[in-house]
Order: structure tokens, then sequence, then C-alpha cells
């Protein structure tokens, strides 16, 4: 007997499609704004707004693609995507072109990609089938580090190309998909714990020192590294002293003393890592200008400010379609790229820029309708996965650019100009029309 629903499989979500095209049509007309540049009384535009029109429709042929190759049979193959995720990170930080004094690229001559952006689509994939395939293990030692290092590898790689931006994006990504998945509560605390720890240490010596502020106690002894070390070995000699006793008793409270204080040791681990070794210098005066863009304004800050302005400068109903003059006379610096959205605001205006946040707005909450009505548990943690992808990404572009959120050249779903960031923000889509079509098959 035919089944009734299989129709359904050529038709994707109508208004989800209705956002991506109006989204992605939108990102071209600003390729062409934030292309014309106003040079000694002389208007001169580039053709950027051609390739992103280009790299538009050969993304929205990919996401067709993906959305009728049936996820679960990608996701059997998951083994094989995380070495492609592994084989692509490590090649980019040998091979990889530098820009700004980053490999974060792949140069074919035409055209340059960023692997970290599809890594980032791939290893949904990948976490998703792996939390599926061990849903009754979730509490086992040896799952947990399984889980750590299929995460914590690529993370290790995004953070040495140097990539602090998809690092941040890759992060709360994986750390929602696993407590959709069924992690145990006290493991999802420790790990907030442990980020917060590794990130916030760092940013607080640097931003102290940048201050000049009389140093305290704590100040002193958290910016030597001879003393952070000594407290990350003693948590870690606490943890294991207080497991051996408990070893007999099972008793649940020492058990979970022995677990924080544990996580409070790798934390302190991260933070001194990451202050002496990860974190490069350029990104802490990123990080620094988010806190306080004024303490140096002609420097790091710069950005920042002339971000603002740029907003601010637009009203209520902005300055007209290209006819921006922050952006155009050059002021605010990767106005095609990082600061999109400002070139929006100051040509749309108030009125015009919230237009476009509500039209995320209505994107982000038709995602959660396909991850609410998944039809199984693997195509709900894919569509939850991307869901919290594009979220992270919208709130920390737009909000870098009116100073809520640190400047990390995370680009701007469908509206940032690049190939890379365009055509894995419809890759992911793709996916999430799959799952969403196919929750209708043997219903």
């Amino acid at each position: 007997m035919k089944n009734p629903f299989y129709p359904r499989l050529f038709f994707w979500d109508t208004p989800l499609l209705i956002y991506v095209v109006l989204l992605g049509l939108t990102g071209v007309l600003f390729a062409y704004s934030s292309s014309i540049q106003i040079e000694e009384s002389r208007v001169a535009v580039q053709a950027s707004y051609l390739r992103q029109l280009f790299f538009l429709g050969s993304g929205l042929a990919l996401m067709v693609g993906v959305s009728f190759v049936n996820y679960k049979k990608i996701a059997e193959h998951y083994w094989i995507l995380f070495a492609v995720c592994i084989s692509l990170l490590l090649y980019t930080i040998v091979f990889g072109k530098v820009v700004n004094g980053s490999r974060r690229w792949i140069d074919f001559g035409i055209i340059s990609l960023q692997p970290s952006e599809f890594v980032k689509v791939l290893m949904v994939v990948v976490i998703a089938q792996f939390l599926d395939k061990n849903r009754d293990k979730l509490r086992e030692w040896k799952t947990l580090a399984s889980l750590a290092g299929i995460v914590g590898l690529p993370i290790l790689l995004i953070f040495l190309q140097p990539d602090l931006g998809t690092a941040l994006v890759f992060i709360p990504m994986t750390m929602a998909m696993i407590f959709v998945g069924g992690f145990d509560v006290k493991y999802f605390t420790g790990l907030l714990i442990m980020g917060t720890l590794a990130i916030s240490i760092p940013l607080w010596l640097s931003y102290n020192q940048m201050v000049h502020s009389e140093p305290s106690l704590l100040i002193q002894i958290l910016s030597n590294s001879f003393y952070l070390l000594f407290l990350a070995v003693f948590f870690l000699f606490v943890a294991g002293l207080i497991f051996l006793v408990n070893l007999g008793m099972r008793n649940i409270t020492l058990g979970n003393i022995a677990f924080f204080a544990f996580i409070v040791s790798i934390g302190l681990l991260f933070a001194l890592a990451i202050q002496h070794v990860l974190l490069k210098e350029y990104q802490r005066e990123r990080l620094l200008a988010f806190l306080n863009p004024h303490l140096n304004k002609w420097d790091f800050g710069y950005n920042v400010i002339q971000s603002q302005i740029t907003v601010g400068s637009g009203g209520i109903l902005g300055k007209g379609f290209a006819q921006g003059a922050q952006g155009q006379l050059g002021f605010l610096p990767s106005r095609s790229t990082d600061f999109i959205f400002s070139v929006i605001g100051e040509e749309l205006g108030f009125l015009g820029s919230g237009l476009i946040v509500l039209v995320f707005l209505l994107f982000v909450l038709r995602m959660l309708k396909v991850a609410r009505g998944a039809k199984d548990r693997l195509g709900g943690l894919i569509a939850v996965g991307i869901l919290t992808k594009f979220a992270m990404q919208i709130f920390i572009n737009i909000g870098m650019t009116i100073g809520v959120a640190p400047v990390t050249g995370i680009p701007l779903p469908f509206l940032t100009y690049g190939g890379s960031a365009l055509w894995t923000s419809l890759l992911a889509i793709g996916l999430l029309f799959n799952v969403d079509m196919r929750r209708y098959v043997h219903k």
C-alpha cells in the first residue's frame, strides 16, 4: 500500500524556507552596499555582491541536495566524518593561508574556504550520533572520556589556528546537545564551572593589568603560574584522596565533592593553558575591548566604538540603502563581514534593523518547532545542535556591534559576506529540512 505521507518528502518547511531566502537576498543587497567606497570624491563599487549571489545560488543547491540524503545514513559514518573534521583542521594549521596572524583558510586560488565553519556542522552529526548510540552508557567513565576526546580535539585544533570565535560557538552548541541528550545534570554543571574558570581567570587578570589597579592577594596568587599550578594540583590531590576514601563507602555526598574538586582542578589547568599558550594577544585585546573599549580607543577599542557610532547614526529610519557615510568613508572596519549589522543599522535605522532581528527571531523559533517535532532522538539532537549554532552566531554577532558581546569574528548567518559562512549555513538548513521531512515517513 502506498504510504500517504511519502509525498511530504518533496516539501520543505515553507516559513523556514522563506526566512532563509529572505535573509540570503538581504545578504546580497548589503554585500553590494558595503562594497561601496568613496575615494577622493569618486565612488567605487566592487563586484563582491556578484560573488555573494553565486554563493547563495550554489548554497541553495547544496541545501536541496543534503535535504534528500537520509540523515541516518549520513550519521552511520560518523567516525569517517570525525576523521574528515580532524584532517581538515590539521591541514589548515599546517598549510593554511595566514590572514592577520591566523591560519584559518585553505586557498584554492579562485576561492578560499574556512574549514572550521564546515567542521561545526559536521560535528553536530558526529556528536548527535555518538549520544544516540551510547544513550544507555552516558554515566560510564569510558563513554564520558570518549565524548570528551571527540569534542575536545576539534576545539583544541580550532583554538590553535587560532579561531576564538568558532570555538565560542562550538562549546555552547556541544553543551546544548549533551544536555538534551540525557547527560547527567551534575556533569553538565561541572562543564559550566570548568569553562567559567578557564575563561574568566585569564580575562580577569588581563583586565586588572590593563587598568593598572592595585593587585589584591587573590590577583597576585592567580597571576603567578606557579601558584595557579599549585592550586590545581591541590584540588586534584583532594579529589583523588576523597575518591580513594569513598571507594568502600560509596557515599553520594563525598562522591560529589570529589567530582567538583576534580572539575575545579581541570578548570584551573585550562586557565593556565589559555593564559600562557592558547589565548593570543590580539584575542585578549578583543575580549578586553568588550569589557571597556575606551581603555585604548585608538587601538583595539576602535572597532567597537566605530560600530556603536555607525549603528547610532542611523536613527529611527536610517540614512537610506547604500547611503551610509561611516562605511563608505572607511571609518567602519570589516563592514562586509564582522560588522555587517552595523551597516544595516546605519542605512535602515532602528526600524529596519529591528525588522531583521524579528526575522531572525522567527527563524530561530521555526527551528525550535522542527527540533520539537523530530521523528527520533537522533534527528532531535541534530536539530538542537543546528538551532544552538545559529542562535549563538546571531546573538554574538549582533551583540558585538552594539557592545554587549566580544568582537570575535563570528559571521552573521546569511548576511555576512563570504562563501564558507553562507555555504555552511545553507548546509545546516539542508540537514534541518532533512530531519523535518522524514518525520512524515512511516509515521
